[in-house]
């Protein structure tokens, strides 16, 4: 029966075990190293050189699947933003639009989106559902009744 030394601090060898350095495991043939880390956090393994040894390499990174390509829009695709609240006005463009790279027009309530709508052509309409002069509900009314808007309007709120 093989019997470990033991060190200063207690029976099962917390601190004080004697055998390989601090931050490193031993196996026959390779250690893992706990100081050197790949770019991922992984621990590196180092060969040790036993039999059927090679030349030292780091473990191999798992591997992650590029990022999701954009949606791309044809030239011309315009977007029109309803929104009365000031913030929202400038977040979904900075969040949304600009790195789609999406044109868009602005309004602050469904009266002002019927004026612009009636001087330019929009792909998509996204509404606020409540504002003031004129709700998302009835400005959307008018544009498919009265104006023949027949793109998609994707309505939104806060409220709960």
């Amino acid at each position: 029966k093989q019997q470990r030394q033991k060190g200063p601090h207690g029976p099962h060898g917390e601190l004080g075990e004697q055998g390989p350095p601090r931050g490193e495991l031993s196996t026959s043939s390779a250690s893992v190293q706990s100081d050197a880390r790949t770019s991922q956090g992984m621990p590196s393994v180092v060969d040790g050189g036993g039999e059927g040894s090679r030349e030292p390499t780091a473990a191999t990174p798992p591997t992650v699947p590029p990022p999701p390509q954009l949606p791309t829009f044809p030239p011309g695709f315009r977007c029109l933003h309803v929104e009365d609240d000031m913030f929202l006005r400038m977040t979904l463009p900075a969040r949304l639009f600009h790195p789609l790279g999406v044109q868009f027009d602005q309004a602050e309530n469904g009266s002002h989106a019927l004026e612009l709508a009636a001087r330019t052509r929009y792909d998509i309409v996204i509404m606020d559902n409540q504002m003031p002069v004129m709700s998302g509900e009835a400005a959307t009314r008018r544009l498919r009744e009265q104006m023949g808007f027949s793109g998609l309007v994707i309505g939104m709120t806060g409220d709960p």
